[in-house]
C-alpha cells in the first residue's frame, strides 16, 4: 500500500479542499468480547470506554506505552453485547 500520493502538503490540501484517497483494502474488523473487554480497551487508549454504551459509536486512539498513537480506530459497543467492542475499521500500520 502506497504510503502517501504526492508530497504532503499537497495531499493535506487536496483532502482538505477536495477529497482524500487510501486503500481500504488492509483495514480489518476486530471484535474484543468477553468479562475482560472493557478492562482491555481502557488498557488501548486513553478514551473512557465505560462511557460507550451498547449501539454507540467513539472514535479513539489506541496508545503505546509511552502515549503515542499508534491507531485511530472507530470504536463501537456491539448491541448485542454489553461487553463487546468491535471497531468497525481498524488498521494497524
Amino acid at each position: 500500500m502506497p504510503v502517501g500520493y504526492d508530497t504532503p502538503i499537497n495531499e493535506y490540501w487536496n483532502t482538505f479542499e477536495r477529497a482524500g484517497i487510501w486503500d481500504v483494502g488492509v483495514q480489518r474488523i476486530v471484535e474484543i468480547s468477553g468479562p475482560d473487554a472493557e478492562a482491555f480497551m481502557n488498557l488501548l487508549t486513553p478514551r473512557d470506554i465505560s462511557k460507550v454504551k451498547p449501539g454507540q459509536c467513539r472514535y479513539v486512539c489506541l496508545t503505546n506505552q509511552n502515549g503515542s498513537v499508534i491507531n485511530d480506530p472507530g470504536c463501537c459497543a456491539s448491541p448485542t453485547t454489553a461487553s463487546g467492542y468491535p471497531p468497525p475499521t481498524t488498521t494497524f500500520t
